[in-house]
């Protein structure tokens, strides 16, 4: 039986010591990385026909914590009712009580690209559904602040159909 002298060995045994102890480093790092907090709440909406008049509307209860969050509209549209148009046009509503009273309304109004000339979707992901993003405001805000983000279109067609889903991504930055 071949036996390796003593100090290849060791050698050896160190650097397996060595690399495990620098992924372990490494998984710590990472580990140690605070990960911005993501939330998504979407509502469904009548996919044969979304009146002008019906906003769709996201309610925050209470913030948890003070913070920067970024928010981000996601619409998705269904191919089961095609839309009409090659773009939507949104009002988008936020609604803020921050603590002490203190009122904040913002009112924007969003142009979302969803086919392109050829009436292709300007997005290459699914199949029976596609989903758009848009961001909307970065808000500085204080813990226990409370609030409703609206959305309705402003298209020239009272009823527009093609549209199945509104939603509302937040993100603590």
């Amino acid at each position: 039986m071949l036996r390796r002298p003593q100090s290849a060995m060791n050698k050896a045994t160190t650097h397996r010591f060595a690399f495990a102890g620098w992924l372990t480093a490494v998984l710590l790092l990472l580990g140690c990385n605070p990960q911005p907090e993501v939330s998504s709440d979407y509502r469904s909406v009548d996919a044969t026909g979304w009146d002008d008049q019906r906003a769709v509307v996201f309610t925050t209860d209470s913030l948890p914590t003070s913070g920067t969050y970024a928010f981000t509209l996601a619409l998705r549209t269904t191919t089961m009712h095609p839309y009409p148009y090659q773009d939507i046009t949104l009002e988008v509503t936020e609604h803020w009580c921050l603590p002490g009273h203190r009122q904040r309304v913002q009112r924007d109004t969003l142009t979302i690209a969803l086919y392109d000339h050829t009436g292709a979707p300007t997005v290459q992901h699914g199949v029976a559904y596609h989903e758009y993003w848009q961001p909307l405001a970065v808000r500085r805000l204080p813990r226990a602040t409370t609030g409703t983000i609206a959305v309705r279109h402003l298209m020239n067609a009272i009823t527009i159909s093609g549209i199945s889903d509104i939603g509302i991504i937040t993100r603590r930055e």
